[in-house]
Order: C-alpha cells, then structure tokens, then sequence
C-alpha cells in the first residue's frame, strides 16, 4: 500500500510538468523519513508542513517533490530507509 502511494505521488508529479519544463529547470527533492505509517500524511504535522512550504513558494506536486518513507512503527528499519 505504501509502496503504491509512493509510486502516485511519483507519477502525478511528473505528469504535471511538461519534460521540456523539467530539463530547464530542477525540482527541489525533499527526503521524508517517518518512524510511523503512512497515516502521518493525513496528521496535523502534515497539515502544518505543506500550509508553511506553501508560505515559502512552494507546492508540492508543482514546484516541490517530497519522497516519504515509512518505517511502520518499527525503529530497527529507520536505517534502511534512506537506501530504498
């Protein structure tokens, strides 16, 4: 499931922006690791990070990509995640 939320976000993201558009110009890649599951994205966190890069500019999706990792609640994976 979360692999598949994971592979959208991907999609949707390059399918916003013109391949010509994107060779121009590179998109900001933020990194994401959360001990959590998936659910943090529906969380008041989420809610606050996305209203404060929208303050700053930025919109993900459309100028901004962000690439979660979800860890499940088991700490031992927090290493790995960074390499998947």
């Amino acid at each position: 499931m979360i692999r598949r939320d994971f592979i959208k976000l991907i999609i949707t993201s390059l399918a916003s922006h013109p391949i010509a558009a994107m060779a121009q110009r590179s998109i900001p890649v933020i990194g994401a690791l959360s001990p959590n599951t998936h659910t943090v994205l529906d969380s008041a966190f989420y809610a606050g990070f996305s209203q404060g890069m929208r303050e700053l500019g930025y919109v993900e999706g459309n100028n901004l990509l962000i690439e979660w990792r979800f860890a499940d609640g088991r700490m031992e994976r927090l290493p790995q995640l960074p390499r998947t």
